[in-house]
Order: C-alpha cells, then sequence, then structure tokens
C-alpha cells in the first residue's frame, strides 16, 4: 500500500505528466485513451514537441480538436495586450513590462531535447540506454452522451519504450565526437533521437575520464502553424547505465562561485558527502549512488521528488524539563538541574563533533569546521551564562518562573 506521500506524487505525475489511463478508456493493452482533451493540452510536462514550436502554437487547436474540446475556433486573433490609463509612471512602467512579458511568451520555443552531462570513464561493455516514451494516434470513437451516442476523435497511446545498447567505441574517439542512434517501432523511425556528444578535451585519452552529454531530441519540425498531437513525444524519461550494470559514473566537479564567503565554505562543509553526478538539460537527473562514491546508473526525470527528513530533537531519559518544574509550582532549589545537565551534554557533543572535524574533514574544510565547533561553544557560554544569571539574580528567577508558567497555562488551554 503506498504511503500518503507516495500517493501524493503519483497523483501529481499522472496529472501533469501521465499516463492515467481511467476506466473506461483503456485500450486492451492497458494504454489510456483520451477523448476529453488532446494530450498536448491534457498534460503539461515531458513533451518533446517538434522543432521550432512555439509557446503561441501549444493553444492553436484544429477543427477535429475543437469538436473534442467543444469550442469554437478562433486561432487567428492577436495577442491580449493590457491597456490602462496612464496616471503614473511607476504604473506604465508596470504595464509594459507586462506587455513585454507576453511578447516574450510569444516567441519562446517548446523543450525539444531533453538530457544531461556526467562525467565518466567509459565501460568497455558499453551502455545500455532505456527510454520510455508514448505518442498518441487518432481515431474516431463512439463516446456515450446522456441519451445519446455520438462519434468523437479519441486519441490513443502508444508506448515507445526501448532498450539501445551503445558500444564503447561509439562514443570514445575525437573531440566533439558526436553520435545519433534512431529509435524503430516496427521497423520504422519515430523521430526520436537518442544523441550522445563526447565534449572531453583533446587531452582526453580512451582511459581517461570522459565527459559525455546524453540527449533526447524530437526530429520532428512544425507545420502548418499547428503543433499536431502525433508529432509530439510524451511522458519522456530514460537511464542511462553500464551494459555490465557496474558503476562507471564520477562526481561532478564542484565549484564555488564565492570560495571567501564563509557561508559558500559552510555550504561546502555541510554537504561534502552529498554528491552530484549530472546536470540536466530540460530535466532533472537522478541516479543510484554506490558505496565507493559512484553512481551505476543516471536517469532524466521531468517530476523529481526527494524526501526531506525531519528536524527530530534528541531526547534524553535522565533529563526532565518540564514548564511545571521550571515554573513557581517547582522544586525551587532545583530549578536549573536540567538545564545544566543539558548544558553538559551539549557540550560533549561539541567535544565529539571537534574530533571528528580534527580526524575525519578534509583539509580544506578543516578552518571552517573549526569556526562552526567555536560558534557552538560560544552556543554554549552563553546558555551557562544565563543559567548563572537565573542563580544568582532574584529578579531574573522571578521572570525565568513567570515565563515558564505562561507558557504552560497558555499550552493547557489550547489543549
Amino acid at each position: 500500500m503506498m504511503s500518503v506521500r507516495e500517493q501524493v506524487i503519483d497523483f501529481l505525475r499522472k496529472e501533469l505528466i501521465g499516463p492515467d489511463p481511467v476506466p473506461p478508456y483503456v485500450q486492451e493493452n492497458g494504454e489510456e485513451i483520451l477523448i476529453i482533451e488532446p494530450p498536448r493540452i491534457r498534460y503539461g510536462a515531458g513533451i518533446l514537441f517538434p522543432q521550432a514550436s512555439t509557446v503561441e502554437n501549444t493553444d492553436a487547436t484544429d477543427e477535429r480538436e475543437a469538436v473534442v474540446l467543444g469550442e469554437e475556433i478562433d486561432n487567428e486573433g492577436p495577442l491580449p495586450t493590457v491597456e490602462v490609463e496612464d496616471t503614473s509612471r511607476g504604473v506604465t512602467d508596470d504595464i509594459s513590462e507586462a506587455n513585454d512579458d507576453i511578447i516574450n511568451l510569444a516567441n519562446a520555443y517548446c523543450p525539444s531535447v531533453m538530457g544531461f552531462s556526467c562525467f565518466l570513464r567509459v565501460p568497455e561493455s558499453g551502455f545500455s540506454v532505456s527510454v520510455n516514451a508514448g505518442r498518441y494516434y487518432e481515431e474516431d470513437r463512439e463516446i456515450q452522451r446522456k441519451d445519446e451516442v455520438v462519434i468523437r476523435p479519441a486519441y490513443y497511446r502508444e508506448s515507445l519504450n526501448s532498450e539501445i545498447h551503445v558500444p564503447a567505441t561509439e562514443v570514445l574517439g575525437t573531440e566533439n565526437r558526436s553520435c545519433d542512434i534512431q529509435l524503430m517501432k516496427d521497423g520504422k523511425r519515430t523521430g526520436l533521437i537518442l544523441n550522445i556528444r563526447n565534449r572531453s578535451t583533446r587531452k582526453a585519452d580512451r582511459t581517461s575520464n570522459q565527459f559525455l552529454t546524453f540527449s533526447l531530441i524530437n526530429d520532428k519540425r512544425v507545420s502548418g502553424g499547428r503543433i499536431n498531437n502525433k508529432d509530439c513525444f510524451f511522458q519522456v524519461t530514460f537511464t542511462v547505465k553500464a551494459k555490465d550494470g557496474s558503476a562507471c559514473f564520477i562526481p561532478y566537479p564542484s565549484e564555488s562561485f564565492y570560495p571567501d564567503i564563509e557561508d559558500e565554505k559552510s555550504k561546502n562543509l555541510l554537504y561534502s558527502n552529498y554528491r552530484t553526478y549530472a546536470v540536466g538539460h530540460g530535466c532533472a537527473p537522478s541516479w543510484l549512488e554506490t558505496e565507493d562514491g559512484m553512481a551505476s546508473e543516471i536517469s532524466a526525470d521531468i517530476l523529481p521528488s526527494y524526501e526531506m527528513k525531519p528536524v527530530v530533537p534528541a531526547r534524553f531519559e535522565d533529563i526532565r524539563l518540564a514548564m511545571y518544574d521550571m515554573s513557581e509550582y517547582g522544586d525551587q532549589e532545583h530549578l536549573t538541574d536540567g538545564l545544566r545537565t543539558l548544558c553538559d551534554k551539549y557540550e560533549k557533543w561539541i567535544d565529539d563533533q571537534e574530533r571528528i572535524a580534527r580526524t575525519s574533514v578534509t583539509e580544506d574544510l578543516k578552518e571552517t569546521a573549526a569556526r562552526h565547533v567555536q560558534n557552538c561553544r560560544n552556543c554554549l557560554e552563553r546558555m551557562q551564562d544565563g543559567l548563572n544569571l537565573i542563580e544568582a539574580e532574584t529578579r531574573v528567577r522571578r521572570a525565568f518562573c513567570l515565563m515558564n508558567r505562561a507558557m504552560l497555562t497558555q499550552q493547557i488551554r489550547y489543549k
């Protein structure tokens, strides 16, 4: 049974990318049938459009699509503009920017390629590339509408899933070497091309690390001013791995744009154990990492997901930190005992982190690690100073007790 999180992700994938076969509109092979909207309008992501397709063209419908959508055709109307009374310079500037956005949107091209770049050691067995995609063909279908049966265009999904073997010799060789592999269906070209480009420098030899870009390209071109559904590829993803299953992908070189800024150094320390193995182009790459600091496969994903682990506070069975005990109702002689013990445990934790920083952190991060440890000791010192004030100053002690009483009263009220 799927968790709530998995159900939400599954719903989003079906809604945004597809496919989402819903009975009774399902083919015998399990593939979906769309009857409400054409696929390029039904789905908003994971589509490779024919080349030179503009955003403006995505909403242009033909007569048969208009029947499906139940609308009148009006594809010749001008782009909308924003007109307001020129009352101030600020408002005019905002409207000008809005019109500029509309113009830029009209001139924008829809994606016709997706891929990722990565560093790797080319395996002798070559690569295995798993491509998942679909296309839709149109056929008339009888559809029940209230008390009558009507004929409407329907869109039937056809799977184009394919497994491609790429020999190592295809990607090794001269600088900027490129190879195109046509995806076939029933012995015919589909128009979807797997392109592999070697971007390694001339100094790189066959045994050194290579810099490759893997891409899926829609080789078709838009025609007639409209985008045809049959010329688009939907639910496009692909995965690359060594044919023998070995881990061949190495971490992507990391580069700090502001290496002298403390926040940047802290980020590099905190995420030093997290490696990047690819950079996406029109998609988000994900990977399977092995224990030896390599990756065994990289996938191009349109809707990436990552589970953020909750920040859970540490619990100590031997420490009681109850607001009741720290209010005026508690034992005043032992008011701060629990907090003193907490400080002692915090100090021990800091000592452990300092030992890790000396023995496990790389040389370039040792200075940053020492700064983090010192920041922790500064916090500990403030905590201890606060406890000293509570124990030494009557008014401070009274304020501390009233604060805990107020929080306790509020908690009880809202329970």
